[in-house]
């Protein structure tokens, strides 16, 4: 443009001169030459228009594709948390059904020897010279039989879930390290997320607080009446902490996952409760549990070697209250498991 207005300003000086002189024809040959030029200018100037408005519709492409990964993952790893949490909860099932079945074959074998050592002389004979057939012997070998073979597959089942917990355990760190590798985005997403938690746990504790010291209790707890593995559960789930209702022959269970320990309540003959959480092994955990165990304090400390566990028992009152049951459940939690949320209890 700014070559034409040259162009016709040397044209407008050059008016007098004759049309047909060599400088007019020069003059028409440079606006042609500029004339092409801002229609080249135009021409480009589209063409960029246009490659821009597809970088921008690949770029919005590309934003609802990320956003549709990361809600997946999202949604996979609430899947695989959830999965964690019930193979957890059946292995603890089946390790405390095994328990209970090798006490009760235990018990049995101790019973037998007993009867016999009771009996005069040789047992055999006297039992033969009582009148009792070989039936009666028969009867009880396929019994203990029974018995070894039941305990014999509890513990295959043991196993089989140990490595089903150790599979899930590898998946997750899987899926971790797929979640890294987001974009930045996502990182800052995840920060966001878990200063919300850290937020939500915050306000739970301080509701908790609040009803201790205004000496509120759990709706569901009546003074004087026994406590109850729904009661239980209920007043954990009324503070913000999930907990899960399990039943077996022996009695029901709650399960509780709390700042990386499992806490197990069992509503049993002598309800008891289990702290477990995940610390290596070695000499310094003998003689951590060695100084625990003399401490006195009404837990017995035990470590499973297989899961990596520290574990804490202890006994409980059916007459306790919901509030002091969990009370001194986080005392210990805090005393030998370092537990730092010293605004929940």
């Amino acid at each position: 443009m700014e070559g034409t207005q040259k162009y016709q300003e040397q044209t407008d000086r050059n008016e007098e001169l004759p049309q047909s002189t060599p400088v007019a024809d020069m003059l028409e040959k440079m606006r042609k030459v500029f004339v092409e030029r801002d229609e080249e200018y135009a021409r480009m100037e589209s063409a960029y228009q246009k490659r821009k408005e597809t970088l921008d519709a690949k770029e919005v492409a590309l934003q609802e594709t990320l956003a549709v990964e990361k809600a997946a993952m999202q949604e996979a790893k609430a899947k695989f948390e959830k999965e964690k949490t019930e193979q957890w909860m059946k292995i603890s099932l089946a390790r405390e059904e095994a328990r209970n079945e090798k006490l009760r074959c235990q018990r049995l074998v101790q019973e037998y020897e007993e009867k016999l050592s009771r009996l005069p002389g040789d047992g055999a004979d006297f039992i033969f010279q009582q009148g009792k057939t070989e039936q009666d012997f028969q009867k009880i070998e396929q019994e203990n039989a029974r018995l070894q073979e039941e305990n014999q597959r509890l513990t295959e089942t043991n196993r089989e879930l140990e490595e089903e917990s150790r599979r899930l355990q590898e998946e997750k760190g899987e899926l971790f390290r797929k979640l890294m590798g987001k974009e930045s985005v996502t990182e800052k997403n995840g920060q966001k997320e878990h200063r919300l938690k850290e937020e939500l746990v915050t306000e739970q504790d301080d509701l908790l607080v609040d009803k201790r010291e205004t000496g509120s209790t759990d709706e569901t707890w009546v003074k004087d009446s026994p406590l109850t593995a729904e009661t239980l559960q209920a007043y954990w789930i009324e503070t913000g902490t999930d907990a899960r209702l399990l039943h077996s022959r022996d009695g029901e269970l709650v399960a509780v996952t709390l700042e990386g320990m499992n806490i197990m309540f069992s509503f049993r003959e002598t309800p008891w409760f289990d702290i477990r959480k995940k610390q290596k092994g070695g000499w310094g955990m003998k003689k951590l549990m060695k100084r625990y165990n003399e401490n006195n304090a009404g837990l017995s400390f035990s470590y499973d070697e297989i899961e990596e566990e520290l574990i804490g028992s202890g006994e409980f009152s059916l007459s306790m209250s919901p509030e002091e049951l969990v009370h001194k459940v986080y005392q210990a939690a805090r005393m030998y498991f370092g537990h730092q949320d010293e605004g929940k209890e």
